[in-house]
Protein backbone atom coordinates (compact mmCIF):
# COMPACT_ATOMS: atom_id res chain seq x y z
CA UNK A 1 0.00 0.00 0.00
CA UNK A 2 3.07 2.48 0.97
CA UNK A 3 4.63 1.48 -2.63
CA UNK A 4 1.31 2.84 -4.70
CA UNK A 5 1.02 5.67 -2.43
CA UNK A 6 4.47 6.93 -2.85
CA UNK A 7 4.26 5.75 -6.90
CA UNK A 8 0.93 8.07 -7.20
CA UNK A 9 2.73 11.15 -5.94
CA UNK A 10 4.84 10.43 -8.42
CA UNK A 11 2.88 9.70 -11.54
CA UNK A 12 0.04 12.40 -10.67
CA UNK A 13 2.17 15.08 -12.86
CA UNK A 14 2.74 12.96 -15.94
CA UNK A 15 -1.36 11.89 -15.51
CA UNK A 16 -2.99 14.09 -19.04
CA UNK A 17 -6.05 15.16 -18.79
CA UNK A 18 -8.42 13.79 -21.65
CA UNK A 19 -11.80 14.97 -20.41
CA UNK A 20 -13.09 18.53 -21.66
CA UNK A 21 -11.81 22.10 -20.75
CA UNK A 22 -13.07 24.45 -18.42
CA UNK A 23 -11.84 27.66 -20.42
CA UNK A 24 -8.43 28.84 -20.86
CA UNK A 25 -6.71 30.76 -17.95
CA UNK A 26 -9.27 32.33 -15.85
CA UNK A 27 -11.41 33.11 -18.62
CA UNK A 28 -14.46 30.54 -17.91
CA UNK A 29 -17.00 28.81 -19.90
CA UNK A 30 -20.19 30.74 -18.95
CA UNK A 31 -18.76 33.85 -17.85
CA UNK A 32 -20.55 36.82 -19.43
CA UNK A 33 -18.49 39.48 -21.54
CA UNK A 34 -18.02 42.23 -17.93
CA UNK A 35 -16.42 39.03 -16.00
CA UNK A 36 -14.70 38.49 -19.09
CA UNK A 37 -13.21 41.88 -18.96
CA UNK A 38 -12.08 41.72 -14.98
CA UNK A 39 -10.20 38.98 -15.69
CA UNK A 40 -7.49 41.66 -17.13
CA UNK A 41 -6.18 38.99 -19.68
CA UNK A 42 -6.58 41.84 -22.51
CA UNK A 43 -4.24 44.87 -22.31
CA UNK A 44 -6.37 46.99 -24.83
CA UNK A 45 -10.11 47.35 -24.82
CA UNK A 46 -12.46 44.36 -25.78
CA UNK A 47 -13.89 45.80 -29.52
CA UNK A 48 -16.43 44.69 -31.45
CA UNK A 49 -15.48 43.68 -34.74
CA UNK A 50 -14.09 45.47 -37.78
CA UNK A 51 -17.09 46.31 -40.10
CA UNK A 52 -15.67 44.39 -43.23
CA UNK A 53 -14.80 41.16 -40.87
CA UNK A 54 -17.80 38.47 -41.00
CA UNK A 55 -18.20 37.83 -37.82
CA UNK A 56 -19.41 41.38 -37.31
CA UNK A 57 -22.92 39.62 -38.61
CA UNK A 58 -22.62 37.29 -35.77
CA UNK A 59 -24.44 38.45 -32.50
CA UNK A 60 -21.54 37.90 -29.85
CA UNK A 61 -18.33 38.25 -30.77
CA UNK A 62 -15.73 40.45 -28.79
CA UNK A 63 -11.98 40.80 -30.31
CA UNK A 64 -9.19 41.47 -28.06
CA UNK A 65 -5.53 43.02 -29.75
CA UNK A 66 -3.01 42.52 -27.52
CA UNK A 67 -4.42 39.66 -25.43
CA UNK A 68 -1.71 37.91 -22.91
CA UNK A 69 -0.32 34.81 -24.38
CA UNK A 70 3.10 33.08 -23.11
CA UNK A 71 5.59 36.13 -23.24
CA UNK A 72 3.82 37.97 -26.01
CA UNK A 73 0.72 38.52 -27.18
CA UNK A 74 -2.15 37.36 -29.12
CA UNK A 75 -5.11 38.25 -30.84
CA UNK A 76 -8.18 36.42 -29.02
CA UNK A 77 -11.61 36.20 -30.08
CA UNK A 78 -14.27 35.81 -27.54
CA UNK A 79 -17.92 33.90 -28.55
CA UNK A 80 -20.88 34.47 -26.02
CA UNK A 81 -23.87 32.61 -27.38
CA UNK A 82 -26.72 33.75 -25.31
CA UNK A 83 -24.35 36.36 -22.80
CA UNK A 84 -22.14 33.30 -22.12
CA UNK A 85 -18.65 32.32 -22.96
CA UNK A 86 -19.30 29.55 -25.44
CA UNK A 87 -15.96 30.04 -27.47
CA UNK A 88 -12.04 31.27 -26.86
CA UNK A 89 -10.21 31.02 -30.33
CA UNK A 90 -6.48 32.24 -30.23
CA UNK A 91 -4.49 33.96 -32.94
CA UNK A 92 -1.04 33.83 -32.51
CA UNK A 93 1.33 36.62 -33.17
CA UNK A 94 3.21 36.80 -36.80
CA UNK A 95 6.29 37.60 -33.97
CA UNK A 96 7.34 36.17 -32.24
CA UNK A 97 6.59 32.92 -34.15
CA UNK A 98 5.31 30.07 -32.27
CA UNK A 99 5.58 27.39 -35.12
CA UNK A 100 3.05 24.89 -35.46
CA UNK A 101 4.96 22.03 -34.46
CA UNK A 102 5.83 23.59 -31.30
CA UNK A 103 2.14 24.27 -30.48
CA UNK A 104 1.36 20.67 -31.43
CA UNK A 105 4.64 19.51 -29.43
CA UNK A 106 2.85 21.65 -26.35
CA UNK A 107 -0.36 20.67 -26.65
CA UNK A 108 0.20 16.82 -26.79
CA UNK A 109 2.18 17.19 -23.36
CA UNK A 110 -0.96 18.94 -22.07
CA UNK A 111 -3.76 16.93 -23.35
CA UNK A 112 -2.61 13.59 -24.79
CA UNK A 113 -2.85 12.51 -28.36
CA UNK A 114 -4.91 14.07 -30.41
CA UNK A 115 -8.84 12.66 -30.30
CA UNK A 116 -8.89 13.58 -34.11
CA UNK A 117 -6.74 14.86 -37.06
CA UNK A 118 -8.16 16.47 -40.02
CA UNK A 119 -6.48 18.14 -43.26
CA UNK A 120 -9.06 20.00 -45.27
CA UNK A 121 -8.20 21.35 -49.41
CA UNK A 122 -10.21 24.89 -48.56
CA UNK A 123 -9.86 24.92 -52.60
CA UNK A 124 -11.26 22.05 -53.27
CA UNK A 125 -14.19 22.36 -51.13
CA UNK A 126 -14.92 25.78 -52.43
CA UNK A 127 -14.92 24.78 -56.10
CA UNK A 128 -17.24 21.55 -55.08
CA UNK A 129 -19.83 24.18 -53.18
CA UNK A 130 -19.67 26.44 -56.53
CA UNK A 131 -18.62 29.68 -54.78
CA UNK A 132 -15.17 29.32 -57.62
CA UNK A 133 -15.21 28.32 -60.81
CA UNK A 134 -11.90 27.54 -60.88
CA UNK A 135 -8.38 26.63 -59.01
CA UNK A 136 -5.90 29.68 -59.89
CA UNK A 137 -2.78 28.12 -60.97
CA UNK A 138 -0.71 27.10 -58.42
CA UNK A 139 -3.19 28.46 -55.96
CA UNK A 140 -3.46 26.03 -52.53
CA UNK A 141 -4.90 25.85 -49.08
CA UNK A 142 -4.93 23.58 -46.90
CA UNK A 143 -6.49 23.62 -43.24
CA UNK A 144 -4.83 20.98 -40.69
CA UNK A 145 -6.74 20.36 -37.37
CA UNK A 146 -5.50 18.79 -34.66
CA UNK A 147 -8.09 18.26 -31.54
CA UNK A 148 -7.35 17.21 -28.42
CA UNK A 149 -9.34 17.22 -25.02
CA UNK A 150 -12.75 15.33 -26.11
CA UNK A 151 -12.71 18.14 -28.93
CA UNK A 152 -12.65 20.85 -26.69
CA UNK A 153 -9.22 22.00 -27.56
CA UNK A 154 -8.12 22.51 -31.27
CA UNK A 155 -5.39 23.59 -33.11
CA UNK A 156 -5.99 24.85 -36.56
CA UNK A 157 -3.04 25.73 -39.08
CA UNK A 158 -3.27 27.14 -42.43
CA UNK A 159 -1.16 26.96 -45.42
CA UNK A 160 -1.37 28.93 -48.07
CA UNK A 161 0.11 28.71 -51.21
CA UNK A 162 2.92 27.01 -49.65
CA UNK A 163 3.20 29.62 -46.47
CA UNK A 164 2.09 29.11 -43.37
CA UNK A 165 0.00 31.18 -41.47
CA UNK A 166 0.05 32.10 -37.68
CA UNK A 167 -2.09 29.12 -36.27
CA UNK A 168 -4.77 29.44 -34.26
CA UNK A 169 -5.69 27.77 -31.08
CA UNK A 170 -9.54 26.79 -30.26
CA UNK A 171 -11.02 26.29 -27.04
CA UNK A 172 -15.07 25.33 -27.31
CA UNK A 173 -17.68 24.66 -24.38
CA UNK A 174 -18.32 21.03 -24.37
CA UNK A 175 -22.03 21.74 -24.46
CA UNK A 176 -21.49 23.74 -27.68
CA UNK A 177 -19.75 20.24 -29.11
CA UNK A 178 -23.06 18.63 -28.88
CA UNK A 179 -24.84 21.16 -30.31
CA UNK A 180 -22.80 20.61 -33.19
CA UNK A 181 -22.94 17.16 -33.46
CA UNK A 182 -27.30 17.22 -33.21
CA UNK A 183 -26.48 19.73 -35.65
CA UNK A 184 -24.58 17.95 -38.29
CA UNK A 185 -27.05 14.77 -38.23
CA UNK A 186 -29.52 17.50 -40.39
CA UNK A 187 -27.61 17.92 -43.57
CA UNK A 188 -29.08 21.07 -44.65
CA UNK A 189 -27.49 22.80 -41.38
CA UNK A 190 -24.03 21.50 -42.01
CA UNK A 191 -22.80 24.71 -44.49
CA UNK A 192 -24.64 26.93 -41.76
CA UNK A 193 -22.33 25.33 -39.11
CA UNK A 194 -19.00 25.77 -40.80
CA UNK A 195 -19.98 29.58 -41.01
CA UNK A 196 -20.69 29.94 -37.63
Amino acid sequence: MKVFAVLSVFLMPLVVPSSPIDGYKELKFGMTIEQARETKLCETDWRLPEADDWRRVVRGYWICDKFRFDDSYALARLRFIGGQLKVIELRMPEYPKYPAELLLHVLQEKYGKPTHVEQRDLIEEDLLQGKIKRRKKNETAFLDTHQFAKGTVALTMLTYNDIPQPAEIIYSAPELLLLEKKLEERPQRRTLLRDL
